[in-house]
């Protein structure tokens, strides 16, 4: 009798762990590769329009028109922010670039939204600081990862880079 109670107890454990992995599996990768995110990167076909959902997440179509240019983007819900996934300007309707706005997602094992910038630099790449001051944001990127931009809030641009404190508002994949 106290033989079968251990058995039951230890399928049970058994059912409850595969149960854990299984839910941790389909919620998908939290990690930015140099092409994007494990279920879109950078040259693959646009989604479709009028998606309300991919991924778990809330999707919504939009339209940017900016210095002349006019491209569709999908605007991904997440827990704690947003990640644009930006078509093509010139209507390959591809994904052209992919702007993540939340700290759920992690690029380089460590770096995310809402970081400082003292905590970028510190990973000791060589970076390419410039200023763009549409934006009032300091574009940082590595030499070793050019396609990945950290986009850093600037308070000043008294200075060739932010300051230690300022906050990486996005990360950019092109």
């Amino acid at each position: 009798m106290n033989y079968l109670y251990m058995n039951r107890i230890r399928l049970l454990i058994a059912a409850s762990i595969a149960a854990v992995v299984l839910l941790v599996s389909c919620g998908g990768s939290k990690k930015i590769s140099r092409s994007g995110l494990k279920y879109i990167q950078i040259g693959d076909p646009m989604l479709k329009e009028g998606m309300d959902h991919l991924k778990g997440h809330a999707a919504r179509d939009t339209i940017f028109n900016e210095d002349g240019y006019i491209w569709r983007a999908v605007i991904l819900k997440y827990n704690t922010g947003k990640v644009y996934v930006e078509e093509d300007f010139f209507e390959k309707k591809v994904v052209n670039r992919i702007r993540i706005e939340t700290p759920d997602l992690i690029s380089r094992k460590t770096i995310k939204v809402g970081m400082n910038f003292a905590d970028l630099k510190a990973l000791g790449d060589d970076w390419e600081i410039v200023y763009l001051d549409s934006y009032r944001v300091f574009d940082v990127a590595s030499i070793d990862f050019p396609s990945i931009h950290y986009l850093v809030k600037a308070s000043s641009v008294a200075s060739e880079q932010p300051e230690d404190t300022a906050k990486i508002v996005s990360i950019v994949v092109m």
